[in-house]
């Protein structure tokens, strides 16, 4: 499945966000964004290529605003030549990039330089490989993956955007979410599983008031349409660079990722009107 015809299934519902995206970046806006992901055995079932496909349109979008993406993308263990498709992808970007933007827009002000092609971080553990399951190997191991690829985060970045590689989100999501750093420094989206399940995904990282979400609506008693402060979540986040360059993924991973960025005065914010998907 191509991610357009993956966007397709996606419902139009007040968690679907309809921003304007083709603005030129002001001084309020962000102009360097890294964005993270985590990959093992992603070949299969068309996941990567979605993946960069959903890649690919982000960088488009951030192009014709003058902003300039950069990808993370940390890599281990895979027996499916995932490490190969990633490398491949990565050595093909600069030629792909051509006229900048969706339109072919080119008067960003100079000097407005490429984005720089994709990093890939050996993020190799020699653990077992694991469902979407609550499990303290598990954990461990993605606190591995997650330190990793934090470590590799480019100085200049502006804001970091972290994404499970194997979700469904369009680029006026993350974007949605980019922007709203500039008011909260770090927020997350809705993480939902596919329609036709109206049902919350990352039911272990997304908390309030030490509640923990649930599968089923409303998902949390204190949800509405209005942002709402978290304690933890994960799956996909977006943070200021300023705050997030100074925190790791603990043993519980974005449990106590969150819980660090509140040691250092920060806040988490849940946008319910955007929404990725898990497939």
């Amino acid at each position: 499945m191509t991610a357009q015809n993956a966007l397709s299934l996606l419902p139009t519902s007040k968690h679907t966000l309809q921003p304007t995206i083709v603005q030129k970046q002001t001084f309020s806006t962000p102009k360097r964004v890294t964005l993270c992901s985590a990959f093992r055995d992603s070949v299969r079932n068309d996941q990567l290529d979605r993946y960069l496909d959903q890649v690919w349109e982000l960088h488009e979008y951030l192009a014709a605003r003058c902003e300039i993406l950069h990808c993370v993308w940390g890599e281990g263990d895979s027996t499916d030549g995932t490490r190969a498709r990633l490398q491949k992808a990565a050595n093909a970007w600069g030629k792909r990039q051509g006229a900048r933007g969706k339109n072919g827009v080119t008067d960003c002000p100079a000097p407005f330089p490429p984005a720089p092609c994709p990093l890939i971080v050996d993020c190799a553990h020699g653990g077992p490989a694991y469902g979407s399951v609550e499990d303290e190997q598990r954990f461990h191991q993605l606190a591995y993956v997650g330190n990793q690829i934090w470590a590799a985060i480019p100085e200049e970045t502006d804001v970091v955007i972290y994404v499970e590689s194997d979700l469904i989100w369009s680029a006026p999501t993350l974007i949605g979410l980019l922007d709203a750093t500039a008011i909260w420094p770090a927020v997350a989206p809705m993480v939902l599983d596919s329609p036709p399940a109206n049902t919350f995904y990352d039911v272990w990282a997304y908390r309030r008031n030490g509640v923990r979400f649930t599968k089923q609506p409303p998902y949390h008693p204190e949800i509405s349409s209005k942002p709402l402060q978290l304690d933890s979540a994960g799956s996909c986040l977006a943070l200021r660079w300023q705050v997030a360059q100074w925190l790791h993924f603990p043993e519980d991973c974005f449990v106590g990722f969150c819980r660090l960025l509140y040691e250092r005065e920060s806040s988490l914010w849940l946008l319910p009107n955007l929404t990725v998907y898990h497939p």
